[in-house]
């Protein structure tokens, strides 16, 4: 595959580049579309237009500082491996704007994701990194910019924040 990429790039410069890249990211790519699909067809067809993607926005990513420039590759195929979910259909996504069901909580799942849904937009994003996609400390920095232990700090103040609000609706200790 790596020689149908490098059709795709303009000069020897970038080829070579990009090679290195390739081989830097390469397995990183396959890890994270398998983590997010479930399986190793879907996370290849990810990688592969993951790939494509950043060929045709190498010079984006060449400008990129390189010590963001992981934080953006794990983007790029994050956001493809969720795109293909909602091409096949099996990701509904999170809507946290969306009323959540009423009911006894003992009973209904509902609460939590209407407990989540008051928090702010950061801490619903870290939650949904760290608890949903099961990102380590290491990817939910990469993925909000970060270093691994502001992104460590920044998860346990959205735990805090959302035990807070179980303690406040009795559902805590």
């Amino acid at each position: 595959m790596l020689a149908f990429y490098l059709a795709l790039l303009d000069g020897p410069e970038d080829r070579a580049r990009f090679s290195a890249v390739y081989e830097t990211y390469h397995l990183l790519f396959l890890r994270i579309a398998r983590r997010i699909l479930g399986s190793d067809a879907l996370a290849e067809e990810a990688a592969q237009e993951s790939w494509i993607k950043v060929c045709r926005h190498f010079e984006t990513f060449l400008s990129i500082p390189s010590q963001k420039q992981r934080a953006w590759m794990v983007l790029v195929v994050e956001n493809t491996a969720k795109n293909l979910l909602k091409r096949e259909g099996r990701l509904t996504g999170l809507d946290w704007d969306a009323p959540a069901p009423q009911g006894d909580p003992a009973n209904s799942e509902g609460w939590l994701l209407e407990l989540i849904a008051a928090l702010p937009p950061l801490d619903r994003q870290v939650l949904e990194l760290k608890l949903v996609l099961g990102c380590s400390d290491a990817e939910l920095g990469e993925a909000l910019g970060v270093s691994k232990n502001t992104a460590a700090k920044r998860y346990s103040r959205a735990l805090a924040r959302l035990r807070a609000r179980l303690r406040e609706e009795g559902l805590h200790d």
